[in-house]
């Protein structure tokens, strides 16, 4: 029998996927990545203005996935990143997510995956401070201020584990806005500066956020870390990322591509596979260590990947059927 195909809205998906929830997740998911337990074909990019343009033209990313084990589905989300849709008052962001039967291949739910996508990087950034940001509370830098940093700072104030975070946005008024915001939502103390070095320096820990920047983030103006969560990737200069102690990825394969950071220093010889402490689903799985000193300084580079977004999207589906949400499409 054929199931109909259920619509879920950006609004209902986030009704559906509160913070604990997208948590718990992305950690199936790369925990089945892992074991072997999916099957993620290298994601390809579509750039209506060719790589040059990307900023002012856009591009949509296609990232397909299986996961078995208890999730057993497929999946594959269609998002588009525009940049210049910001000063149109649009979001960056948009993009649907397909889920389909492991066992018939047919359709089951399309879903709006925009809210998803911010919602499952923020639940990986958590990850990455719960395994190895070490000894709580402590204080956050965030560069950049649209909807990944709020889902951010949304699933960092699910626990004790932050004093404080420092907002910088170049766009100022963003930054205040955000950190307004989230000081009434969240109770923890939210503060938007005006300065890089006014987030940087005094954060015992930083998040790259941004769109678009790169190798700005150096040595001098980042100070000592003992945690940066890459999710812009580009931000730092080589000087930064190979000063690092350890380098932990999402996936090598996934990482070493598109002419990133990683990628750059990959093809010149200053990084390879045998440098990558980590892949996140082996510490996780208790395979790697996490943090071994007080005094590591740890740099996380996540590209992003398909099976954390089918995970949080069988999530969402199994939510959305027991509650009752969502429109058929028939």
């Amino acid at each position: 029998m054929i199931e109909p195909l259920l619509f879920l809205s950006n609004q209902q998906v986030a009704a559906l996927l509160p913070p604990p929830t997208a948590l718990d997740s992305v950690e199936k998911g790369l925990k089945l990545h892992a074991m072997g337990s999916t099957d993620q074909p290298l994601k390809p990019y579509i750039r209506p203005g060719g790589r040059a343009n990307e900023f002012n033209r856009g591009r949509v990313i296609f990232m397909p996935a299986f996961l078995g084990g208890e999730i057993d589905i497929i999946g594959i989300k269609i998002i588009s990143g525009f940049p210049a849709n910001v000063g149109r008052g649009l979001p960056r962001a948009s993009g649907l997510l397909v889920l389909s039967s492991a066992e018939t291949g047919f359709p089951l739910a399309v879903m709006e995956c925009g809210e998803l996508s911010a919602r499952r990087t923020a639940a990986v950034t958590r990850i990455c401070f719960r395994e190895l940001a070490g000894d709580i509370p402590y204080s956050v830098a965030i560069l950049g201020a649209g909807p990944i940093a709020s889902a951010v700072i949304d699933t960092l104030a699910l626990e004790p584990l932050v004093n404080a975070i420092m907002i910088f946005d170049p766009r100022t008024e963003r930054a205040e806005a955000l950190a307004s915001r989230k000081r009434d939502e969240c109770g923890i103390r939210v503060e938007a500066v005006p300065h890089l070095i006014s987030a940087t320096l005094p954060a015992d820990c930083l998040v790259t956020a941004t769109v678009g920047s790169q190798g700005y983030l150096n040595l001098e103006n980042a100070g000592f870390k003992r945690l940066i969560v890459a999710l812009s990737l580009d931000d730092a200069t080589e000087e930064l990322f190979l000063s690092s102690d350890k380098i932990i990825v999402d996936s090598f394969d996934d990482c070493n591509r598109e002419d990133k950071l990683l990628h750059r220093l990959v093809q010149r010889g200053l990084f390879s596979r045998e440098a990558v402490h980590a892949e996140l689903g082996e510490i996780l799985l208790g395979r790697k260590p996490g943090r071994e000193r007080i005094d590591e300084k740890i740099y996380v580079n996540p590209m992003g990947m398909a099976v954390e977004d089918v995970a949080a999207a069988a999530a969402v589906y199994k939510a959305a059927l027991q509650e009752g949400l969502g429109t058929y499409i028939k």
